[in-house]
């Protein structure tokens, strides 16, 4: 049932309309609030977004597909769902999943921000490598959490 859940939830997001109505908005959700959270935390840097974009002087980046955090959130949505418990529990785990998703999402963005800002040439790794692992880590070790928490006993 998890691999299904996971390739279906995956392939949907290849849908067009998903992508246009669900993924893009997402996205630049994800942009909006990191510019935001970077603004608080260094009011210096006056980024700005532009859709999915985070601009300022000292750095621009794009926010693209596969790294919003989504996929994390579908595999944490796929486990949740496959596992037995009732139906509030779920809705719990799926809304406490998610939050937490979000907002380790927004850190390793606004992280990535600053790591391009002032170590440049450390920007790959921490995008490609740290990051993106940080993300789905967590989404796996809050679902093996939930499991253990709240998921029904055979």
């Amino acid at each position: 049932m998890f691999t299904i859940s996971i390739l279906f939830f995956i392939y949907s997001l290849e849908l067009p309309f998903l992508e246009r109505y669900l993924n893009d908005p997402f996205t630049e959700t994800v942009a909006t609030v990191s510019s935001k959270v970077i603004n608080l935390v260094h009011p210096d840097s006056h980024t700005e977004t532009i859709n999915c974009m985070v601009k300022s002087k000292s750095f621009t980046f794009t926010i693209k597909k596969g790294c919003n955090g989504f996929e994390a959130f579908l595999i944490l949505l796929a486990g949740i769902l496959s596992f037995p418990a009732n139906k509030k529990m779920k809705l719990y785990g799926i809304i406490l999943g998610m939050t937490l998703v979000y907002t380790v999402n927004i850190l390793r963005v606004v992280s990535l921000y600053f790591v391009g800002v002032y170590f440049y040439s450390w920007f790959n790794v921490a995008h490609f490598y740290v990051g993106q692992s940080m993300v789905i880590l967590t989404a796996i070790l809050f679902w093996i959490y939930w499991i253990d928490k709240f998921a029904e006993r055979p």
